[in-house]
């Protein structure tokens, strides 16, 4: 009895976590059909200056919150707040010294809404330690089920947007 309990929710929380995945391919998929080749090149660009930045201000504390024994609340505080200032930074930093050409290489003229999206995906990292803080207490499912939730949301939003007539916006705002 307590095997198939804990085998379903093992099954049901392997499938939260891996559903992400499956839905990201999908959308990809349906993209590349909807999209013109241009906007799918353009948002390969986009995809791999978005990876950079989220490398750039990955600094692995989730895993130091998950290895430590106990953890006070001010040692989070600590690392929420040095994640945060640290991705701030080097959001402030390549938006200084890389705007222009980012600007100039994409062909995007009003280019504010584009950045006030990339500093949110600097600070990705930094907000997600929550998800840390319950995988170390074990609560999987709480910790991966806005991960899940937010891709089936954002899926539905790219569609509409595709449908919309947004091309290549409606990429970035599946992404973001």
């Amino acid at each position: 009895m307590i095997n198939k309990f804990y085998g379903k929710k093992g099954i049901f929380i392997s499938t939260l976590i891996l559903t992400p995945y499956v839905i990201a391919m999908a959308m990809q998929i349906f993209f590349a059909k909807k999209l013109s080749i241009e906007e799918v090149g353009a948002f390969a660009i986009i995809s791999i200056f978005l990876s950079s930045l989220m490398a750039l201000s990955y600094w692995g504390a989730d895993k130091y919150i998950i290895s430590k024994a106990s953890i006070q609340n001010s040692q989070i505080d600590e690392i929420f707040t040095f994640e945060l200032s640290i991705s701030f930074i080097i959001y402030l930093f390549i938006l200084i010294l890389c705007r222009e050409m980012v600007n100039d290489y994409l062909g995007i003229q009003q280019s504010n809404l584009f950045w006030l999206a990339m500093a949110f995906v600097a600070c990705y990292f930094p907000l997600s330690r929550v998800k840390a803080i319950l995988e170390k207490d074990l609560q999987y499912i709480l910790a991966y089920s806005p991960i899940f939730i937010a891709n089936i949301a954002a899926a539905c939003i790219g569609v509409i947007c595709v449908y919309k007539g947004f091309g290549l916006y409606s990429m970035l705002i599946w992404k973001v």
